[in-house]
């Protein structure tokens, strides 16, 4: 799967302190994995739509969705127990980049959301920053892509 090198992903906050996330236990992505913003995955529309196409090809991304008022796609890695689904609408499960030993990901190429997460407030939703990289801003992130991933998610075979 195409994706970003350090110095293109390095727009957003990141929080990311091994320490905090070795001593908390991949809690956080034990319980949900975080999501991917557009530009995590690429620097132009195609760039991006191609990594959408690739991740779900390979199983690894999923597509969820935003269940609200201006509902709406954004795209995440995949829960393990839903592995090669390519709409999970989820609220729940173990991130696929999660090993023994911690995230396959170099902290740079984590999703937007894991890089925002702090691990000592994971699971206290109440306590996550304001504009935290969630569901509901996930979406809104992703909003210009809808349409797009619509026709990706109605032209694969593992819908659901």
């Amino acid at each position: 799967m195409v994706m970003k090198t350090e110095s293109t992903t390095k727009k957003f906050p990141d929080v990311y302190d091994p320490s905090k996330c070795s001593s908390c236990g991949g809690r956080c992505c034990k319980r949900y994995s975080g999501n991917w913003s557009p530009e995590d995955l690429g620097s132009s529309r195609e760039e991006i739509l191609i990594a959408v196409r690739e991740g779900l090809y390979e199983g690894i991304l999923a597509i969820d969705c935003w269940d609200g008022s201006d509902s709406g796609y954004f795209a995440r890695p995949s829960h393990t127990n839903a592995r090669g689904k390519s709409l999970d609408r989820s609220w729940g499960g173990k991130c696929i980049l999660l090993t023994a030993i911690g995230c396959s990901k170099e902290s740079f190429r984590r999703p937007r959301g894991c890089r925002e997460m702090d691990p000592a407030i994971c699971g206290k939703e109440e306590l996550m920053p304001e504009g935290y990289f969630g569901k509901y801003a996930a979406s809104r992130a992703w909003k210009p892509y809808w349409k797009d991933i619509y026709q990706i998610l109605c032209g694969t075979r593992n819908l659901f």
